[in-house]
């Protein structure tokens, strides 16, 4: 087994600070060649583990053999990734082994932790932290603010006491404000002197209590942060659901649209401009359906081969219901471009289905690649000139596809 003992596994850290904790490392999880938490486990033909590089190297060093029972080995034939033994070491975690840190760590990090958080810190100049209770005993010195801090909570009952013991024997230096007793100046440091038994009741009292109230804080600190991290939880998932919904409300929309579906074509000026530039961009709108269990369609612009039209046609779509419904598709599509302000400006045009055209077969893919519909749907400046922008600058087209 290999442990943790005065730094990382093994020892490959060593006398950099006490470790006072030890963690032992499963046997599945060790390399027999650096023994060590096994890195990129490989396991070979005769059921043994080691690190991708250990064995590696020892199949190039001793002759292509086991190092466990001395079968034959080759690299290309003999080794395999163990994904099973990687995932079940990626859960393994354990509480770093440096006093004072808290930290829990995914075991593989654990080394790379200490080297970077707590080797290199002892490598750089030492700063000395002294405890704010030197003045009256307390000689602990520390390297870091953060240990500083956690033996002040630590230790409040020593520091307590330390206070009770300077406080009496302050009391006892008064009177040599008054030239008296000045014999008493030599043996200012000697311990007290013993105190009446109603005293030594009401300290031991008030020491339980501190102690008591101490314990306290603590439980409720770590109530405070299980809540905190129980909240978190709450949160994330709250906001997952949210997202669920959203998704599902506009999936619903579509489905139930009835085959009538207002494409809004937002910044139409910039994408008509786009199209000019680049002949072959499109744009698709969303996909929408006939019925909650019907056809799915979506339409697609383009510009014409005279660069003075938009193109509108419509594409069928795989849908989850496809096996269930007749194909080709039959029935009656009507694209409308329309006008803001007067619908009678509103330019309409319908169009029929027609079984020869691969456009209407059944889609063996996400989308048939064969479109239907208008080349020259509507002259470009028509839509500048007749003000089908929307106050926004977008253009709303209606798609209504009726199944015959």
């Amino acid at each position: 087994m290999a442990k943790f003992e005065n730094g990382r596994l093994n020892g490959c850290f060593k006398e950099k600070g006490d470790i006072n904790r030890n963690y032992v490392l499963d046997s599945r999880f060790e390399c027999p060649i650096c023994l060590t938490c096994l890195k990129d486990p490989f396991l070979t033909t005769c059921g043994h583990r080691f690190c991708q590089e250990c064995i590696q190297q020892w199949l190039k060093k001793e002759g292509g053999c086991c190092p466990i029972d001395g079968k034959s080995l080759t690299q290309e034939k003999d080794l395999f990734p163990d994904n099973y033994t990687r995932r079940e070491i990626a859960q393994q975690t354990m509480e770093c082994p440096f006093p004072g840190c808290d930290k829990i760590l995914p075991l593989l990090e654990t080394d790379s932790h200490i080297l970077e958080i707590h080797e290199k810190a002892d490598d750089r100049e030492e700063l000395e932290f002294y405890c704010t209770f030197k003045s009256i005993g307390c000689q602990e010195v520390f390297k870091s603010q953060s240990q500083l801090t956690q033996h002040s909570h630590r230790c409040l009952n020593q520091h307590l006491q330390l206070l009770t013991i300077a406080h009496n024997k302050l009391s006892k230096q008064i009177p040599l404000c008054n030239g008296e007793n000045m014999e008493k100046d030599a043996a200012y440091w000697d311990p007290p002197p013993k105190q009446p038994a109603n005293h030594m009741t009401m300290f031991d009292s008030s020491h339980a209590l501190i102690k008591s109230l101490y314990e306290r804080i603590v439980i409720l600190e770590q109530r405070n942060t299980e809540l905190e991290l129980q909240l978190k939880n709450v949160k994330e998932h709250n906001v997952k659901m949210l997202e669920d919904r959203q998704k599902y409300e506009a999936n619903l929309a579509l489905r139930v649209c009835n085959g009538t579906y207002i494409w809004n074509l937002r910044d139409m000026r910039m994408k008509l401009a786009e199209l000019q530039d680049d002949p072959s961009a499109t744009y698709y709108s969303e996909g929408f359906y006939t019925s909650f269990s019907g056809y799915k369609f979506c339409a697609r612009i383009h510009i014409s081969t005279n660069y003075r039209y938009v193109s509108l046609l419509i594409h069928l779509m795989k849908g989850e219901n496809d096996y269930a419904l007749s194909w080709p598709f039959s029935g009656r599509i009507a694209f409308t471009l329309i006008h803001p302000n007067q619908p009678d400006l509103s330019v309409c045009e319908v169009m029929c289905s027609r079984p020869d055209l691969e456009a209407f077969k059944r889609p063996t893919k996400k989308m048939n690649t064969r479109g239907f519909g208008y080349s020259e749907f509507i002259q470009i400046e028509h839509i500048t000139n007749m003000k089908f922008y929307n106050d926004d600058g977008s253009v709303n087209i209606k798609i209504q596809i009726t199944c015959v």
